[in-house]
This record gives C-alpha cells, structure tokens and sequence, in this order.
C-alpha cells in the first residue's frame, strides 16, 4: 500500500526546525519557576445524571495569574489510591463532555479534563506579550525581548501544574497517572510526559506544535497554522526574522522535548493529515526512546479516528 510506505520514508526523520542553544536550560528555569508556584485550587461541585460520578469544576491560578478550569471526576466512592487520566482537548476547543469520561471512571479512574486559556473552556487568557497577536496564538510572544512570553510557554506550564494539583489529592497514585489528547490535546500529551517523570501512560493522537519550520516548507500554513504564513505576510514580508523565528518557536516545538520521555507511548497518526502532517509528527516520534507503539490510519486525514478511543481505553485500563 502506497501509503503506507511513505511512513517508512520518514522513519529516520529528526526534524529541519532550528533548536535554541540554551533549550535544556530554558526549560529547567521554567520548571525551577514552577516548583515555586503556589498548589492551590477551588473545587466547585457540579450536577449530573450519571450513577455514581462526582464531577466538579477545578480552578486554578494559571502562569500569569489567570484563572484557570479543569473538568474533574472520580467516582462517588473510592477505596484506597486510584489512578486518573488526564486529557488535552484540540486547539480552540474544551474539556468535552462527562460521558467520554464515564468509562475511565466506572472502572475507577479519576479523569482531569485541562482547558488551554483563551481558547473554546472557561479557562481566562491574561497574556501580555510585545509583538504580533492578531492571527493566533503559536506566535504570541515570538517577537517579545523576553523570550519567557511565548504563550504556549504558559500553557505548557500550565498543564503540569494542573497534574501537580492532580497528584496531591490523597486519593490518587501519582505514578498510575496516563494522558491523552488529540492535536493540540496530543502535544500537550508529550509536553506533560516529558516534563512530569511520574506520567505512566501516554496516547497522542496527531500531535500539533511539532516541527514549525517543515511545516512551513510543506505550505501547510492552513487553519490553525495559518499564523505562520500570516506572521511573515504581516510582520516580515522579507523574512529578515526568518532563522530568528524559528529559533524562538523551538522552545515550544515538541519534537525538543522527545527524548526526555520514559513512559510507554501509544502513538496515533493519519496518513492523509495535512493539518499535522504525518512527516513533522515523526520528527517527534523518532526521537523517543521508552516503548513506544504506532498506530498508522492510512486513508484517515485530521479527523476522529474510528476505534481510537476505544484502543486508548483498553491500553489505559490494560497498563495503568
């Protein structure tokens, strides 16, 4: 199959984005600066028709002092340590609905649904950054001296402080902790397991935010990529800036973040994807070097993937 032989042409593939110098050490003071962050949260129960669920919503105080929701259920009674799973949902989405949660927790699991700021949940977006804002939010920050405020900095950040709050509930075993998500919830997924060295489980379906600059060689620059032809249309029509851009966007391009992985990964890929293409996924993929398992959906573009849920359930509930 035709197909299925490109994904044996990029299984080599490492990536052509540029990495900053100082990446190693960009990320430990990010992590240095969250160790210092406060752990608080308000958990507001919330109502639902499921037999024996609890939901709440989880707020917390995101980076910049925003205000930031988690989707949060257990069951109704728990015995003992129980594991939990957390899911990143697409960009510009939520945390989705209670019953795609429902299995996990019948069968004990806690769930932990995180809302990126500024996008389709309840989680605020209070980042300032000098620079173009207007076309999306991978570029907030690229042209900012303080190369600290790339908003998805924040973001990522973000994430592991909501599965620090996770792991401090008395109840729940720290390393039976799985995350899933799908594009910009599939990105997140590898960003929180490579920073959070408790994360047991990972499933990424198409991971987004990986290998910027392929991306724009491929003229895939379309609907959530589309700032990145917009950045040098509107901002550096000469692309004086070029290498400069690239450089700062490294920091948050999660191919660099691959080889910190210890977990066992279950990799979901669509060969027909032009959002994320398949190439610039692989960039990441490669570099992993836990067990790792990839699942190939060759006439599937960026889309649900039939039985992906199901295969993500049976391999968390099977290994958790």
């Amino acid at each position: 199959m035709p197909l299925l032989e490109e994904i044996k042409n990029y299984k080599n593939y490492l990536g052509i984005t540029p990495v900053a110098d100082d990446f190693d050490e960009y990320w430990e003071e990010a992590l240095k600066e969250l160790d210092n962050e406060s752990l608080e949260f308000e958990l507001k129960e919330t109502e639902n028709d499921f037999k024996d669920i609890l939901t709440y919503d989880l707020y917390f105080k995101g980076m910049n002092n925003e205000r930031v929701h988690c989707l949060y259920t257990i069951p109704k009674n728990t015995k003992g340590k129980i594991p939990a799973v957390v899911f990143y949902h697409g960009y510009k989405g939520n945390a989705g609905s209670i019953y795609s949660k429902a299995p996990y927790v019948y069968n004990n699991i806690a769930t932990l649904s995180f809302e990126v700021q500024g996008q389709g949940g309840k989680s605020e977006d209070r980042h300032i950054a000098n620079g173009p804002t207007l076309y999306g939010q991978i570029i907030r920050g690229a042209d900012d001296k303080d190369k600290k405020k790339l908003f998805y900095r924040s973001v990522y950040l973000s994430a592991l402080k909501a599965i620090r709050i996770l792991k401090n509930f008395e109840y729940i075993d720290e390393k039976r902790i799985a995350v899933t998500g799908k594009s910009q919830g599939g990105a997140l997924s590898i960003i929180s397991a490579a920073l959070d060295n408790d994360i047991k489980l990972c499933a990424p379906i198409y991971p987004f935010l990986c290998d910027f600059k392929k991306v724009y060689e491929l003229n895939l620059c379309d609907d959530a990529y589309k700032e990145l032809r917009d950045y040098f249309r509107k901002y550096d029509p000469l692309h004086e800036t070029e290498d400069e851009f690239f450089k700062r966007l490294s920091y948050i391009d999660i191919k660099n973040f691959a080889s910190r992985i210890q977990c066992e990964v279950m990799w979901f890929t669509a060969l027909e994807d032009r959002l994320c293409h398949p190439i610039t996924q692989m960039a990441c993929y490669n570099k992993i070097t836990s067990k790792k398992s990839l699942k190939i959906y060759p006439e599937y573009a960026h889309e649900d993937l039939l039985y992906s849920d199901d295969i993500i359930f049976s391999f968390i509930i099977n290994n958790i």
